[in-house]
């Protein structure tokens, strides 16, 4: 990052803080370990030899001795080019390097569009732009701007920002985008029998098995702040339209799925504090989870580059310059790495069958 984002003039050095300390995921059953075997064997494949390592309880133990492992059969330790890291330095990096190569950004949210009723491609885009106070949208400065393709990366609200674009012509979608805004919770807590010794500053992001309750730790080495996190169940993870919801942590999250799971894997866990939570969004492609880069079959000039589902901005740079690449040399002809896999057709039903999904196991 400090190489890519750096500008001509200097300027301040991006540092995005990475703290390559690994994901640390746990099986507890039978069917986990058996998808932790499989899941390391893809990887062996992948050249990641000497990156992941499976370990039996007994080295887990040896280890990481603040865990709990009676009841854990596995786990799989990213050794290397694995951690987390600051998101605001790379986005104000990755926009001041933008700016020098010549984008323009406009403030504010497209409110219609023009479409071609014939080939389906837009024309044209109708932007409404942040009034002179550049704090609210104004009614009377909307711009029409011509354009020659659309890039649909626009997160959580791809899906609404492509019926926009539809309706333009007054039609529908015949395949519309299956992403759309799901609400998820952080909760960051403090520690105070651990005094960041029995669970190191160094300790991995650890997922407990079966919940997938994550956590990680946050602050100085020594003040025993951890964040963590979890998915809602199936049946309370709904579409979240209205953005007040996000003014409205999950508490009843930590209480009754969190903080057990915490206290099992990490009996230092039992005396814990919460000291703030936020919400937001997850852009989430409903269908199997991963990310769309592709034309859209209805718009041939739209480009998809989003449904993430919780990792686009650790996706970005990769989807970034495949987006440049499918712009320059036309679908599907990707230059550096083949990403066809996350073509839309896959999430196409066809003669009465699913496209080819992606699902993955073992992720968080």
């Amino acid at each position: 990052a400090k190489e890519l984002l750096q500008t001509e003039g200097g300027g301040e050095e991006v540092d995005v803080q990475l703290q390559e300390r690994g994901y640390l995921f746990l099986a507890r059953t039978k069917q986990e370990q058996n998808n932790m075997m499989n899941n390391h064997g893809v990887q062996q494949k992948a050249g990641c030899q000497n990156d992941i390592q499976l370990l039996t309880s007994q080295q887990l133990q040896n280890e990481f001795p603040w865990l709990n492992v009676n009841d854990v059969l596995l786990g799989s330790l990213g050794r290397s080019g694995e951690g987390w890291f600051d998101p605001w330095p790379y986005l104000r990096g990755l926009k001041q390097k933008c700016l020098e190569l010549g984008v323009t950004y406009l403030h504010g949210k497209p409110v219609g569009a023009t479409r071609d009723i014939v080939t389906g491609s837009i024309s044209s885009v109708d932007l409404q732009l942040l009034g002179n106070h550049k704090k609210t949208l104004s009614t009377n400065n909307i711009q029409r701007r011509n354009v020659q393709f659309v890039v649909n990366a626009a997160g959580a609200h791809s899906g609404t920002l492509m019926n926009l674009l539809a309706s333009s012509s007054s039609g529908t979608l015949l395949h519309s985008l299956p992403v759309v805004p799901r609400k998820r919770c952080i909760f960051f807590f403090h520690c105070s029998s651990s005094d960041g010794a029995i669970v190191p500053y160094d300790a991995p992001l650890t997922i407990c098995p079966t919940t997938n309750v994550y956590f990680r730790s946050d602050g100085p080495p020594g003040s025993a702040h951890f964040l963590c996190g979890v998915s809602p169940t199936p049946e309370h993870d709904i579409d979240s339209y209205n953005e007040d919801d996000l003014n409205r942590v999950d508490y009843h999250l930590f209480d009754d799925i969190i903080w057990p799971a915490l206290y099992h894997l990490v009996p230092a866990f039992g005396t814990i504090k919460v000291k703030s939570s936020w919400a937001g969004y997850y852009e989430y492609n409903v269908v199997d989870q991963n990310g769309i880069i592709d034309f859209h079959p209805d718009m041939g000039n739209v480009l998809m580059v989003c449904g993430f589902t919780g990792h686009g901005l650790q996706h970005s740079p990769a989807a970034g310059r495949a987006a440049a690449e499918l712009l320059e040399f036309g679908q599907g002809q990707f230059q550096t790495l083949d990403l066809s896999i996350l073509g839309f057709d896959r999430l196409i039903e066809k003669d009465g069958r699913n496209g080819t999904n992606i699902f993955e196991q073992g992720i968080v």
